[in-house]
C-alpha cells in the first residue's frame, strides 16, 4: 500500500532536484523552509529527512497545525517542534534544537526578519481569497530565493475563484518546472 500524498511529495521533490534547488538546499548549513498550508505535515517530515539540520516554518490555520504539529511531534519527539505564540522569541539562533516552527497564520508577521532559503505552497493558494494570496505573497516577495508554488488557477470549490498564476507574476519571475 502506498499513499497517494507520498507520491505527490516524492514528484514535488522530484521537481526541486531536477531544477537545482535541492542541490542548493544542501550547501546552507542550516536551510530554512517555509511551507504555507502544510496540512498534517507530511512534507514537512520528508524534507527534515533530507535536510536534518534545517528549520522548517509551517504557517497555516491554528485548526491545522493541530494535526501537524502532532504528527511531527510523534515522529520527531516534542524537543524539535516548537508552536509559535506571542510571546515566542523568534529569531533562528533562539530556537535552540528546534527543527519545526508551527507558526498561526495571523502571527506570521512575527517572522518578518527572516529570510527563506526555499518557500513552498502546494494545493492552498488555489483554495484561499484572491486577498490572502496576495497579503503571503507580499510576505514572502523580499523574504524567499525561491517560492515553490503547485495550485491550480480556477478551483471549482472556491468562493472567490483566485487565479493564482497572475498573482505570482506580480511579485516573482515565474519559471515553470518541467517533469
Amino acid at each position: 500500500l502506498v499513499n497517494d500524498l507520498v507520491l505527490k511529495w516524492q514528484g514535488i521533490i522530484r521537481h526541486l532536484w531536477h531544477n537545482g534547488e535541492l542541490p542548493r538546499l544542501e550547501k546552507i548549513q542550516r536551510p530554512v523552509i517555509l511551507e504555507i498550508g502544510a496540512g498534517y505535515g507530511g512534507m514537512a517530515h520528508h524534507f527534515m529527512t533530507m535536510f536534518p539540520g534545517a528549520i522548517y516554518i509551517i504557517v497555516d490555520i491554528p485548526e491545522t497545525l493541530l494535526f501537524s504539529a502532532s504528527y511531527l511531534t510523534l515522529i520527531h519527539g516534542q524537543e524539535r517542534v516548537h508552536l509559535l505564540d506571542q510571546d515566542t522569541e523568534v529569531a533562528s539562533g533562539s530556537l535552540g534544537g528546534c527543527s519545526f516552527l508551527m507558526v498561526p497564520n495571523f502571527l506570521l508577521p512575527s517572522l518578518s526578519s527572516w529570510h527563506f532559503d526555499l518557500a513552498m505552497n502546494m494545493n492552498s493558494f488555489q483554495e484561499m481569497t484572491e486577498k490572502q494570496v496576495t497579503e503571503y505573497l507580499e510576505f514572502l516577495a523580499p523574504r524567499t530565493d525561491v517560492l515553490y508554488s503547485k495550485n491550480i488557477d480556477e478551483f471549482e470549490f472556491s468562493s472567490d475563484k483566485v487565479a493564482v498564476t497572475p498573482l505570482l507574476r506580480q511579485f516573482f519571475d515565474l519559471k515553470v518546472l518541467t517533469p
